[in-house]
């Protein structure tokens, strides 16, 4: 079997896409901060209009729901890149080197397609919201945006899962 690592120019242009993915990624996890800083500086709000003037931000909990749902989808990519999903190595760890290797090589090849089939539906979901006017109960926010919006981090994520793929077949680690 020829190892990849043998060729340059692919695994230079491996670390030029990681180094994009990696600012995308990071750009990704500040979106998600900025949205749960507006998130808790909203609640703050209504809490205070709650106890101070009797009223509270018109469809708090619709924000809410949207931003954190939102905030969650903008993480996965520096989780991903970061590797800081959930991992339970009780097996894998005790693997020899090739076939833990392998066996990550495995996962990685499972997320990018979760990543991508999650992505493909919320665009499919976001198409069908658009077709019926799917909106909020209160605020009347077109539920077909927010899924729209949701869509793009889970393609990154998908795309990063590739880059670690690539990145453990051009290296030796």
């Amino acid at each position: 079997m020829i190892a990849l690592s043998t060729y340059p120019t692919l695994r230079q242009s491996v670390r030029t896409a990681d180094a994009w993915l990696a600012i995308a990624a990071q750009c990704s996890a500040y979106l998600s901060g900025a949205a749960l800083v507006a998130i808790v500086m909203m609640v703050t709000l209504s809490v205070f209009g709650r106890w101070l003037f009797g009223t509270a931000v018109t469809g708090d909990f619709e924000i809410v729901e949207i931003g954190v749902a939102t905030a969650i989808f903008y993480t996965f990519p520096a989780c991903q890149y970061g590797y800081k999903h959930l991992a339970v190595d009780l097996l894998v760890k005790r693997l020899p080197l090739g076939l833990e290797k392998a066996a990550c090589m495995i996962a990685e090849c499972a997320l990018c397609a979760i990543f991508a089939f999650i992505g493909w539906r919320l665009v499919h979901g976001a198409e069908e919201f658009f077709s019926y006017d799917e909106q909020t109960m209160i605020l009347a926010i077109p539920l077909g945006w927010v899924l729209l919006a949701c869509a793009p981090p889970c393609f990154l994520s998908a795309l990063i899962a590739v880059s670690n793929l690539l990145q453990k077949l051009v290296t030796d680690k």
